[in-house]
């Protein structure tokens, strides 16, 4: 059968194909200004959408010398939650994302992903994305009749 109408998103495409690439930035930083100094380094705050990336994420943070061991990742909700480099939400896998603040934002700690408002000074994680051809033969498989 034709693949579900998101695979032809081309977010969603693009996404597949590129393979990410996570920098901790140690310095605390409101939310907004973490994503500006990792756009100025040409890169974006980081999406964390699945259970490898996360584990990849937590390794991450759990080599910091300081306490607490949580940062800043690229979600942010105005009227839904979502990745700043637009990447699909699945609010499942971010099940603990409630709580009540007047400007939420996602960060992500050695448990999981948690709320914290937007104001609130934390390291963050940047990521780059280099294309993955492996990635690409394998779509190219995956849209074979």
């Amino acid at each position: 059968g034709l693949p579900s109408k998101s695979w032809l998103d081309p977010n969603t495409l693009t996404h597949a194909l590129k393979q990410k690439n996570y920098t901790l930035v140690t310095t605390s930083a409101k939310w907004d200004d973490a994503l500006t100094y990792c756009k100025k380094a040409g890169q974006d705050l980081a999406s964390v959408v699945t259970v490898q990336e996360r584990d990849k994420a937590t390794s991450l943070i759990q080599r910091q010398s300081q306490k607490p061991l949580e940062v800043w990742v690229g979600l942010q909700k105005k009227k839904e939650w979502t990745w700043s480099d637009g990447s699909p939400v699945n609010i499942l896998f971010l099940s603990n994302l409630f709580g009540f603040v007047k400007d939420p934002c996602g960060r992500l700690t050695t448990s999981g992903f948690q709320v914290s408002d937007c104001n609130t000074k934390l390291p963050f994680l940047c990521q780059s994305s280099e294309f993955i051809l492996s990635n690409f033969f394998s779509l190219l498989f995956y849209f074979h009749p």
